[in-house]
């Protein structure tokens, strides 16, 4: 019978590996199926007067629920209406000059710290109005006109930590609207003009938070595992007996 117990020893090693096998898969943690999203309320920003001052856009970071959650895309669906109340343009020329058209360029970004640039609009509108004649000190003024409104919908799905934690995710909005003439100058001499411009951008930002469940084990993987390790170890002491 002494002479038995080593072969009874190496049969009883499989079984014990292909519980411990068994229980490796039972534990594996299961995996989210499809991808879920949520929104944030939708943001307004509106910028007056010179176009070039905004108060901070902020909204909530992304909530992890304790872990339960992980984060895999943000969007960020933009709209920007712009456009000018009045501008004038002012020769200061030595001698009269011709101004064709008037180019006005609207530039609006928005930066998510110092260096990441989430967002960059640049258009260009010219002035419809007739080619008019200014002598020196004249002025050619414009009315009120409206840029084509601009829309954007971006998806990140990297660098998504700035979106991670307690508190607000601060965006730096940037616009500025300029006025470039377009002029004819008589005689060679040097063109110079003064613009003025007054406008004003506003629109929306819409933010949409994508994440997946953080795989866990289930419970009932986790009893599964309970028992085959109870299992293996009842296989060890009869073994040893």
């Amino acid at each position: 019978m002494a002479q038995q117990q080593p072969t009874a020893q190496l049969q009883m090693k499989p079984s014990l590996r292909a519980l411990l096998i068994g229980a490796a898969v039972i534990a594996a943690p299961q995996m989210a199926s499809a991808s879920l999203s949520y929104d944030l309320t939708t943001i307004s920003f509106n910028s007056a007067g010179s176009g070039t001052s905004y108060p901070t856009l902020s909204f909530a970071k992304f909530d992890t629920a304790g872990g339960a959650h992980t984060l895999t895309g943000v969007s960020l669906d933009w709209v920007v209406n712009s456009g000018i109340s009045s501008a004038t343009v002012t020769n200061e020329s030595a001698g009269a000059v011709t101004i064709d058209r008037i180019d006005f360029t609207r530039t609006f970004s928005a930066m998510l710290g110092t260096d990441s640039l989430l967002y960059d609009l640049t258009g260009k509108q010219k002035s419809v109005s007739p080619a008019v004649v200014l002598n020196h000190g004249d002025s050619r003024n414009v009315t009120t006109f409206s840029f084509n409104q601009a829309t954007s919908n971006d998806t990140y799905t990297s660098s998504l930590a700035a979106y991670l934690g307690v508190g607000n995710v601060n965006i730096t909005l940037s616009n500025s609207i300029t006025a470039t003439p377009d002029i004819t100058a008589g005689g060679g001499q040097t063109v110079s003009w003064l613009t003025t411009v007054t406008g004003s951008s506003n629109g929306t930002l819409g933010v949409t938070y994508s994440y997946e469940l953080t795989p866990v084990p289930e419970p009932g993987s986790l009893l599964a595992l309970g028992c085959l390790i109870g299992s293996g170890a009842c296989l060890r002491l009869r073994r040893r007996a």
